[in-house]
């Protein structure tokens, strides 16, 4: 089907609004073949049709299914491009299984791709987070250690004090030789993720 260019700007100025109902005025001046078509672009349940003559019909207006529809179908086979799962995917958006059958296998070719790689982004990311808690826990280690031999050298610390300031250090070399050993696993394991996802990010055909 062929979309008329005023029936793209009135849908471009509808996401700009970002309107989850319907106005008096728009419901009044409407154009539903717009209407449909943005929602069908965005995604949406056809049932979202509902909310739109459940918003009209407090203003007494009747929306036009017919033209909804018509809209709605034209909106929906560009979303349901394999292009557009993949960006979908990508993103980490969810799919509401909106495709008809015989678009759907494509569109969830490029979706399943975009997921994947959105998937490794976000363990190399908690990953990395993960060693910046670990740098932390080790630097606070060391101020530890560091005010534990100032303590030491003091005049005033008894014999027994220093005992067990001794093993206070102890205790805290055996963590940070802990937290290095951690980093090091987790550098290794960012390292194979980012691999697969460049190879992943390679493969993509979108």
């Amino acid at each position: 089907m062929k979309i008329n260019p005023l029936i793209c700007l009135i849908s471009f100025v509808l996401v700009l609004n970002g309107c989850k109902t319907l106005n008096k005025d728009e419901c009044q001046t409407g154009d539903w073949e717009a209407i449909g078509y943005e929602d069908g672009l965005n995604g949406e349940l056809r049932s979202r049709v509902g909310q739109h003559r459940e918003a009209c019909a407090k203003h007494h207006v009747k929306i036009d299914l017919q033209s909804y529809n018509l809209g709605y179908d034209a909106g929906l086979e560009l979303y349901c491009k394999a292009g557009n799962g993949y960006k979908m995917g990508l993103n980490g958006s969810v799919y509401n299984s909106v495709c008809p059958a015989q678009l759907e296998a494509d569109f969830l070719l490029g979706y399943h791709q975009g997921r994947d790689i959105y998937d490794l982004r976000r363990q190399v990311n908690q990953l990395e987070q993960h060693i910046i808690n670990n740098t932390k826990s080790i630097e606070l280690s060391e101020v530890k250690i560091e005010s534990y031999k100032n303590e030491m050298l003091s005049e005033t610390t008894t014999p027994e004090r220093r005992l067990a300031l001794w093993d206070l250090i102890e205790q805290e070399n055996i963590n940070i030789d802990k937290l290095d050993l951690i980093e090091i696993e987790l550098a290794d394991e960012i390292d194979i993720l980012k691999f697969d996802l460049e190879s992943k990010t390679s493969a993509a055909a979108y």
